[in-house]
């Protein structure tokens, strides 16, 4: 059988990035029957493939006339099966095909990237055409399938719960003193988490600033690592015009070499999304071993229960509460169980998925 594995997308950092070349490592150790065609743009690379591996150059498009060509060019290549990871496959392409729905929370939080009505209702389109065209749509929670049933009246027997991997990095680091580098006096949390609604990120600094204004004496910083986030003149307006800035501290993408330090030199991550697929973004937080503080949503409390510490995400006070707590009582995690744990669940589904090729 010929497979098409949809990477023109590939990008250095993203999460949908690091779970499809996860899923092609895999692949490429479990199955050695079928044929894989890789339709990537130039930044993926790829060591060690097995000879049933190709990798073609394609770039992304989403134009009618690409629509067409790219069309033209499946239909060329003959192929039996063709795994997707986004809405913008070939509208009208009506082979078999597997769906990996992916950020959702467009459905559910729209006007974060969304300027106007007919963006969002063609969004909401194209996705549900990519999903009701599909042979399976592969999710990775329950929450994720009810939500798809409830939102695009998806059949519940079409839609397979798919464990994806919690990733790690094996990053070259460099010992760094984040606090001198950053001016920073006291000791800071970290998150970087992208600027959206469901983030909460406006929360999160409201409620630092109310820690460092209180009668506790307590002083944290918080550093926020994401190029959107930085980059948002609407979140450092707010920090610049509440007095914010020293204690509120914007990086960027951090430096794959300099990430440890900043992971391991923090006293928390705090993981603030209310809603979220699946946690991809505390990986690094487990890599390094640094001790979690996550909002209660289900998700995340189905993978990690009561291995690390939650916060009512809705609650300023609570949130104070115990962000003022965990600045008292630092701790230093162990993650090897969720690695343990997490890559046994994948390899088991990826076997599942080779069964429904």
């Amino acid at each position: 059988m010929k497979i098409w594995i949809d990477a023109r997308k590939i990008s250095n950092f993203s999460d949908k990035s690091n779970f499809i070349k996860f899923l092609i490592n895999f692949l490429n150790k479990k199955d050695t029957k079928n044929n894989y065609i890789i339709y990537s743009n130039s930044l993926f690379k790829a060591d060690n493939l097995n000879k049933n591996f190709e990798i073609k150059k394609v770039k992304s498009d989403f134009s009618g006339l690409w629509q067409i060509k790219f069309w033209n060019l499946l239909k060329a290549d003959k192929l039996d099966l063709v795994l997707f990871f986004d809405y913008d496959k070939p509208l009208f392409y009506n082979k078999k095909y597997l769906a990996f729905p992916w950020w959702l929370e467009d459905l559910f939080f729209p006007w974060d990237n969304f300027k106007s009505t007919f963006s969002k209702t063609k969004y909401n389109l194209l996705t549900q055409i990519y999903l009701d065209r599909a042979e399976k749509v592969f999710v990775f929670n329950n929450e994720m399938k009810q939500d798809l049933n409830d939102k695009l009246n998806l059949k519940e027997d079409k839609i397979i719960v798919f464990n994806p991997p919690l990733f790690k990095y094996a990053n070259k680091s460099l010992d760094i003193n984040t606090k001198l580098k950053h001016w920073i006096a006291n000791d800071y949390f970290l998150t970087n988490w992208d600027w959206a609604t469901n983030n909460n990120l406006e929360r999160i600094i409201k409620v630092i600033w109310e820690i460092n204004n209180s009668k506790s004496k307590q002083n944290i910083d918080l550093i926020i690592s994401w190029n959107k986030a930085s980059s948002n003149i609407e979140l450092r307006d707010f920090v610049v015009r509440n007095n914010l800035q020293n204690c509120i501290h914007f990086v960027w993408d951090i430096n794959p070499n300099e990430e440890e330090s900043y992971y391991k030199k923090s006293i928390w991550y705090i993981y603030s999304s209310i809603y979220d697929l699946y946690p991809f973004s505390l990986s690094k937080a487990i890599n390094y071993n640094t001790f979690i503080l996550a909002s209660d949503n289900d998700v995340v409390k189905n993978i990690f229960w009561n291995r690390i510490n939650y916060f009512n995400s809705l609650s300023d006070l609570e949130m104070k509460n115990i962000l003022l707590k965990q600045i008292k009582t630092p701790k230093q995690a162990d993650y090897k169980w969720i690695y343990e744990d997490n890559y046994k669940k994948f390899e088991e589904d990826i076997v599942r998925l080779i069964k429904n090729f």
